[in-house]
């Protein structure tokens, strides 16, 4: 299987009609159709997971990500979730994919990791502690995601259960993603938290993940709305509307919670009425 990286121009693209237009669905699908018998199978998630290993900190790149996403929906379409039995650790390709990817994208393609837990890939606490996590808290100020009935929690969540990933759904998801991106906007203020390290288990596995100090910032768009944005390596963004809901003091328009924002001349705190949670540096 040759490299994905050609079907790809990386740019910043104005609008979603031509951001669209560099995706070549159909080549990517091919790749997947020629693939027969356990060996191709193999080189492809061998292959399709160095390329995404070699593009992470600061190389990673969120269309490449979604170009990762977009490919290996195809395959789990076709061919289900590949065995760690029979393809060793090259069959952790899909979930690494997933994870890489904006949290609306990885809603759409939950199938991807639903499959992996329906055979037996996936356990049950690493499918609630590690790939719905991020999904819930952005939503939910509680830790219901860990004793919810997961049928329960999937309705919540409204993750698609079916058993096929709607590649144009993605593709059109992943537009509006840019689209926001490019929209001009003010900054109100950037910060920078501590590092951090934690370590996971996940598919028996313990993984040791450092993790540099988050980039936040808010921005107020031209339209008059405000968003709270994490900030990766590759300048993708994760935003959460806010409100002004007094001087200094921002909270969360669509997350069920107490927790809200106190700024001031040289820090962002995260914080309710009782305790900090969050504490944020100025940056200059």
């Amino acid at each position: 299987m040759k490299s994905i990286l050609y079907i790809i121009i990386f740019a910043i693209l104005p609008s979603a009609e031509i951001y669209l237009q560099n995706f070549d669905t159909i080549q990517i699908k091919k790749q997947i159709d020629v693939l027969v018998g356990a060996n191709a199978i193999q080189t492809y998630l061998h292959e399709i997971l160095a390329e995404d290993q070699i593009f992470r900190g600061n190389k990673t790149n969120d269309s490449l990500d979604i170009l990762h996403l977009i490919s290996i929906s195809y395959f789990i379409n076709k061919f289900g979730y590949p065995d760690k039995k029979e393809y060793g650790d090259d069959a952790r390709a899909p979930w690494v994919i997933w994870v890489h990817n904006h949290r609306r994208l990885c809603i759409l393609s939950f199938p991807i990791i639903l499959k992996g837990f329906l055979s037996g890939q996936i356990r049950e606490a690493d499918l609630r502690e590690y790939y719905l996590r991020t999904i819930y808290t952005y939503q939910f100020d509680d830790e219901d995601y860990l004793k919810m009935p997961l049928k329960e929690l999937f309705e919540k969540l409204k993750l698609n259960t079916s058993k096929t990933i709607l590649i144009d759904q993605l593709l059109n998801e992943a537009a509006e993603i840019q689209v926001f991106k490019n929209k001009p906007r003010e900054v109100i203020g950037r910060w920078k938290s501590e590092g951090t390290s934690k370590i996971y288990e996940v598919q028996g596995e313990k993984l040791n993940m450092k993790f540099e100090g988050e980039r936040v910032e808010i921005i107020k768009l031209q339209s008059g709305e405000t968003f709270f944005c994490k900030l990766s390596s590759d300048g993708s963004i994760e935003p959460r509307e806010l409100y002004l809901a007094k001087e200094n003091e921002y909270r969360f328009k669509h997350l069920k919670t107490d927790n809200f924002l106190s700024v001031s001349a040289e820090k962002l705190i995260i914080r309710n009425c009782t305790s900090i949670l969050k504490e944020y540096k100025k940056l200059q």
